[in-house]
């Protein structure tokens, strides 16, 4: 292989290997729980609190972000993003929340398959930047999930 198709190799290699080495680190790097993760107690000290995430931020949790960080977490995500607690907990590097909006911003969340409309980003990076405030108990229904 000549040196500029090897360079070329190289760098699309690492294109496809920067947001898996990414995940690896935020796996690596979570704070450990306070249970067995195959213990049941682990999530019952959970802070129920998903009721107090706004409507729109919320759905946009729910459509993009729990399809791999949901409760349990699937496809190698390393943390739940369920409840507003999951959100401001903190792992070994920082609060998760600040840790999302880096994430976000660089468009390395969420991870293909998975895609966000810009409008959906907006909405997650207002509500993290804002801090991630809660609102009253709030049940959301689908068709007004924009709506906060």
């Amino acid at each position: 292989m000549s040196p500029t198709r090897r360079t070329l190799a190289l760098a699309s290699a690492s294109l496809f290997l920067i947001p898996l080495l990414t995940l690896g680190a935020c796996a690596s790097s979570t704070a450990p729980s306070p249970a067995d993760p195959g213990d049941a107690s682990a999530d019952s000290a959970r802070v129920e609190d998903e009721d107090r995430i706004p409507c729109a931020p919320r759905a946009v949790l729910r459509t993009v972000c729990q399809q791999c960080h949901s409760s349990p977490p699937q496809r190698g995500a390393p943390f739940a993003l369920v409840t507003r607690s999951d959100v401001l907990s903190l792992a070994r590097d920082g609060e998760i929340r600040q840790r999302m909006i880096e994430q976000v911003e660089a468009r390395r969340m969420p991870l293909p398959p998975v895609t966000i409309t810009e409008g959906d980003r907006a909405i997650l990076l207002e509500w993290l930047q804002l801090g991630a405030p809660a609102v009253e108990s709030t049940t959301c229904a689908d068709s007004d999930a924009g709506a906060d």
